[in-house]
């Protein structure tokens, strides 16, 4: 894998901060077990050009393993 500027912008929000937190034992990562905060987009913003990333939306979202908003 080719590691681009999105890869390290993604992990310096995820499990770098977890780590320096020393909470990466239940933050950082979506693993079973772990607390999980995270959206569900209309399109992958990590393979698209950056000019299409505003366009994209958001399809639901997920607050510590709990889905507050969207369908599953």
């Amino acid at each position: 894998m080719i590691w681009t500027f999105m890869h390290y912008f993604h992990s310096g929000m995820t499990i770098d901060p977890a780590y320096a937190s020393f909470t990466e034992s239940t933050l950082g990562s979506l693993v079973p077990g772990k607390r999980a905060d995270y959206v569900v987009l209309s399109q992958d913003i990590m393979s698209i050009p950056a000019n299409k990333i505003l366009d994209t939306k958001v399809v639901a979202t997920v607050i510590d393993g709990k889905p507050i908003y969207g369908h599953f």
